[in-house]
């Protein structure tokens, strides 16, 4: 067992890539390993061609990122890391068809307690125009408004599952400072000189033609009149404007607002299942 060194991102995206809808990028690997917070030497392993790594995800919370078949002393190291770091409540998930690292979870006394989507559409068909409410324009983000979105998606992600809001350090490494980010693929609903609305899109590599919505957010005052709709349409449009012919979204399986329906109404298709599990260490 080792701390993982940057020769071995190919293994850590092959190994997360193994039961995915889509190959999780090798760029993206090495983007998760310069989170604030995270030290790669001491918070991640290699263990037998399997992978851990213990990051916060929240003030009392972490998130155990496990892939490939993990041994007892690889999870185990896991979780005695984040007690070491003083956390007390544990997530980790893993796709449905992962069935060797559900045991593992199961065997560390960790409970399932809830379902993700990823959902994608092909955007070679016909797509809709997009119905703006009355008095809404929209436009794509510049520099300067990315305080101002980072506002707005911690606002609209109040009603989520265990949101937790994130620090805009936190949020700008893990939205802006990619090499999947790309302002033209942010675009802002606006209304009586406020922002209404955000759908955040980027692209999954740069050498594919997938694309991915990563933030979908819309305020309250204009829930309820289409908002969310036509921002998502807007987004598919413009991403086939911009040469992708594939866009996926992650979603919880029972959101309170409705969104997978949303998703589902405007011909998004599941296409793979994220199970979350809990471990309470107190």
């Amino acid at each position: 067992m080792r701390a993982p060194r940057d020769e071995d991102a190919p293994l850590v995206a092959e190994l997360t890539s193994r039961y995915a809808p889509e190959p999780y990028p090798v760029a993206a690997v090495v983007h998760d390993w310069s989170t604030p917070g995270f030290d790669r030497d001491v918070d991640a392993r290699i263990d037998n061609g399997a992978y851990a790594a213990v990051l916060r995800d929240g003030v009392d919370r972490a998130y155990i990122d496990l892939c490939g078949d993990p041994s007892h002393e690889l999870v185990d190291w896991a979780i005695a890391r984040a007690r070491e770091r003083g956390f007390v409540r544990l997530f980790t998930s893993a796709w449905s068809d992962d069935a060797e690292l559900h045991r593992a979870y199961e065997r560390a006394g960790f409970r399932l307690v809830r379902h993700s989507y990823r959902m994608a559409i092909a955007l070679d068909g016909d797509l809709p125009e997009p119905a703006w409410p009355d008095g809404v324009t929209v436009r794509t983000a510049r520099e300067e408004d990315v305080p101002t979105v980072y506002a707005v998606q911690q606002e609209t992600f109040e009603d989520h599952w265990e949101h937790e809001r994130a620090s805009l350090e936190e949020w700008t490494h893990a939205l802006v400072r990619q090499d999947e980010f790309r302002a033209d693929l942010w675009f802002i609903a606006e209304a009586g000189g406020e922002v209404a609305g955000v759908a955040l899109c980027n692209q999954r590599e740069s050498n594919t033609d997938a694309s991915r919505i990563a933030i979908i957010g819309v305020r309250r005052p204009w829930r309820r009149r289409g908002l969310g709709r036509a921002l998502l349409v807007h987004a598919f449009r413009e991403l086939r404007r911009a040469g992708f012919r594939r866009a996926t979204l992650g979603v919880d399986a029972d959101s309170l607002t409705g969104a997978n329906r949303l998703y589902e109404s405007a011909g998004m298709q599941i296409v793979g299942q994220h199970d979350i599990f809990e471990k309470r260490l107190r």
